[in-house]
């Protein structure tokens, strides 16, 4: 849990607003994709879209997805490359790992100004753990 914290800060650029930890739920998981519902939070749309897929990213990633093939975490040690990482997915490397993404619901006020929606996304899981293997943040053989 305090993982996700710690990613969802980084995901939201140190945003001083403080958000609940982001709901993240398998949908589907076929040949190396795995479908999640989740929320994203910011300011605009193209925020909130950024943030939805940065939680599912990083669920898949430190957490894994409950209730999917990819149940178990890709990565099991959070270090300093782990960290640079996910400043990159914060800065727009989260497009490289995403298929798809749609809208589900319309964004409505959290607090103050922010907002939060729920957007469906589809993420390349062989191509993330390709990204994760080159960057020497989790070894080649096996998950």
């Amino acid at each position: 849990m305090k993982y996700l914290c710690l990613i969802l800060l980084f995901c939201m650029g140190c945003s001083p607003v403080v958000q609940s930890p982001a709901i993240v739920s398998h949908v589907e998981s076929t040949n190396g994709i795995v479908t999640v519902s989740t929320e994203g939070y910011g300011n605009d749309l193209r925020e909130i879209k950024a943030s939805s897929a940065c939680n599912a990213i990083s669920r898949l990633t430190f957490e894994g997805i409950a209730g999917s093939s990819y149940s178990r975490a890709l990565v099991t040690n959070v270090d300093r490359k782990a960290e640079r990482f996910i400043d990159g997915l914060a800065e727009g490397d989260w497009s490289r790992y995403v298929i798809s993404i749609s809208q589900e619901s319309e964004a409505a006020r959290f607090k103050g100004r922010t907002k939060v929606a729920t957007f469906i996304v589809s993420l390349d899981v062989q191509t993330l753990r390709k990204a994760l293997e080159e960057k020497g943040i989790v070894r080649e053989f096996g998950f």
